[in-house]
């Protein structure tokens, strides 16, 4: 009797044993088989990237790189779903969320100069931050929870110069979380501990780092053509030497980044702001460059300057309104000099029917021009003594009459304020389909790994 109790006790003994050795050597499949899939991704996020086209052509598809589906870098719902599948979210520890951080920053390094590069990596970033977002939220009883907003803003630094959450005010107010159903289970917007909650700390350092990058090296390539779109010297007749094409030149590097931007599909509020900017850019340093220039204060350069501004108002026309909009505005202060510039009969215009005709521009900035404008056509004359009084009197009394105080300042911040114009520029078509499992993930037993983007990730109505 005892020896069949203890006969029994040692089968229960070894039955748990080996039960223990078969669940390690399952958990150890696990895991070689994640960090296969891991290494298959990182390795897939690594690929070189195909050029786009200057004329809005997606770049073609294959192994270079993981393209684009309906308009969406497949990169970000990779990452999204393959985080997702194997609860790298709810995860106290994990190292997928830094291993693809470091990815993302050694190739936004390495093309810092190339604005393909950047485009698809601020294409991936803003739309794996968009779905981020959406659909996690911290998690319930994370000790790190309270302290991880002020540790993220040190970790984000390796990432870039950020300094603001650009695009968690980009996105807003969050409404009430989407349910979240597919082969994962049921379940409102996923419980997200704090690597994951860092992991989209890091993605949105990477979009107000990508897309400064973006803006300055088109704004390098602009700045040496804008010297000849002002102050030209007159060639015989009166006509302006070099014709339009300082301007047409400006204008070519504004369309093959535009079409760089929309072959990558950036989201189409981040092209507003983009060409917002870079038109900003010119305004600045045309304006402060006519009221710096005597010569540039004549008739015949504010026309040649208001054909070239004509340039500019067709090519927005032609680029569409959706990815142009507002960006006429940026032009105003530059607009409204010329206009001054070229008015007809100043010296019949009182002070305040200039300012109506000007009110961008501040007294001491139509005092420079009245003073320097030069009637080289004989049409324009220059306003009156009793108006050049008026204006020194103005900025006597304001105290505004400090040298070069009238200059624009170059404003190179981030634009993204408002919260309900940048959520409505987001686009979640295709986000959530079913995908084909990548050939750059389908080898070996990927295909099995990464099966779940065959199915469906459905979205449920908010509640």
């Amino acid at each position: 009797m005892l020896e069949a109790l203890l006969a029994e006790k040692r089968k229960a003994v070894e039955d748990r044993l080996l039960a223990e050795k078969r669940k390690a050597a399952e958990d150890q499949l696990l895991a070689e088989t994640r960090k296969a899939a891991e290494d298959r991704l990182l390795a897939a996020l690594k690929a070189p990237l195909p050029t786009a086209g200057s004329g809005g052509q997606a770049p073609a598809e294959g192994l270079a790189a993981l393209g684009f589906h309906k308009g969406q870098p497949v990169a970000a719902i990779v990452i999204f779903r393959y985080c997702l599948d194997s609860n790298a979210f709810g995860a106290d520890r994990t190292s997928i969320f830094d291993r693809i951080g470091a990815v993302i920053q050694e190739q936004v390094e390495h093309g810092r100069e190339d604005i393909n590069c950047l485009s698809y990596w601020l294409s991936v970033t803003a739309t794996l931050l968009h779905m981020l977002s959406l659909h996690t939220k911290p998690a319930s009883g994370d000790p790190k929870r309270s302290s991880g907003a002020a540790s993220s803003d040190t970790a984000a630094g390796s990432f870039g110069s950020a300094t603001r959450s650009i695009l968690r005010t980009m996105f807003g107010p969050r409404a009430s979380p989407q349910n979240l159903a597919s082969t994962h289970g049921n379940s409102q917007a996923v419980e997200a501990k704090y690597p994951a909650l860092l992991f989209k700390e890091h993605m949105d350092a990477f979009v107000q780092t990508i897309f400064p990058k973006i803006r300055d090296n088109l704004r390098k390539t602009i700045a040496p053509m804008l010297k000849d779109c002002i102050a030209m010297s007159p060639a015989a007749g009166g006509q302006r030497a070099g014709s339009q094409e300082a301007w047409t030149d400006v204008l070519d590097v504004l369309t093959k980044g535009l079409g760089v931007v929309k072959a990558n599909h950036v989201p189409k509020i981040l092209v507003q702001e983009l060409i917002k900017q870079l038109l900003r850019f010119v305004n600045v340093q045309l304006f402060n460059q006519l009221l710096l220039s005597p010569e540039g204060c004549s008739f015949s350069n504010g026309a040649y300057i208001q054909a070239g501004l004509g340039q500019v108002a067709a090519w927005i026309e032609g680029a569409g309104a959706d990815l142009t909009a507002g960006s006429w505005e940026e032009l105003t202060p530059l607009r409204q000099a010329v206009k001054f510039v070229v008015l007809k009969n100043k010296p019949t215009k009182s002070l305040e029917r200039i300012m109506d005709l000007c009110p961008a521009l501040s007294v001491q900035q139509l005092y420079r021009i009245a003073t320097m404008v030069k009637d080289d056509q004989g049409i324009t004359g220059t306003v009156s003594e009793n108006v050049l009084g008026r204006m020194k009197q103005v900025m006597e009394e304001s105290g505004s009459s400090a040298s070069h105080s009238f200059l624009l300042d170059n404003d190179s911040s981030l634009p993204f304020q408002t919260a309900k114009l940048l959520m409505g520029g987001m686009d979640d078509e295709g986000l959530y389909d079913a995908i084909p499992v990548p050939e750059a993930l389908a080898e070996g037993d990927g295909a099995a790994s990464f099966a779940f983007l065959e199915k469906e990730l459905r979205l449920w109505q908010e509640v």
